[in-house]
């Protein structure tokens, strides 16, 4: 509780799942590192067996994106939106994965809905203003976006590769 950390190894079966349960009852939310993605399935559908559905995510693997369709990229960046959002609203959550899997670029405001720039199509906006909203919001200026959380400005045209999104 209060942010402290507890390190357990060395559990088979549903032991470690009934831990997890007894630290979602006192008010944590858990992080529960795995040896690979099957071992992290296996745990997720046992907690899901009892009635943690709503509370356990299984964190995509990052490293897969570029292969993915379009509908699974913008499922695996909607789930890391979903979990951000209910980490600000202090919801307890189950977060299950290999180590690399934790290991992808996530942005860590310190409040999510603080971070949200809505932008309207057609919408005419003041170019240093927008600029100004940008850096604020923890997005990095580049000559050519690439990654999550850049933009960049040619003439006119900003481009934006947003947080939660699979593309620029």
């Amino acid at each position: 509780r209060g942010g402290g950390e507890l390190h357990l190894g060395g559990m088979t079966g549903s032991m470690s799942s009934y831990l997890t349960m007894s630290l979602l009852e006192q008010g944590n939310s858990v992080l529960r590192l795995t040896a690979d993605l099957e071992e992290a399935e296996l745990i997720r559908d046992d907690l899901f067996l009892h009635g943690l559905s709503s509370q356990v995510f299984l964190l995509p693997d990052p490293h897969s994106g570029r292969l993915d369709s379009d509908f699974r990229r913008r499922e695996k960046h909607s789930l890391l939106l979903e979990i951000m959002k209910a980490l600000e609203e202090g919801t307890r959550l189950v977060l299950l994965g290999p180590l690399q899997h934790f290991a992808q670029r996530i942005k860590l405001p310190t409040r999510f809905s603080d971070s949200l720039l809505p932008l309207l199509k057609g919408e005419r906006l003041v170019l240093d203003k927008l600029l100004l909203q940008l850096t604020e919001s923890r997005y990095q200026r580049v000559e050519f976006v690439s990654d999550i959380g850049e933009f960049a400005v040619r003439g006119g045209i900003i481009d934006i590769y947003p947080y939660g999104m699979p593309e620029p």
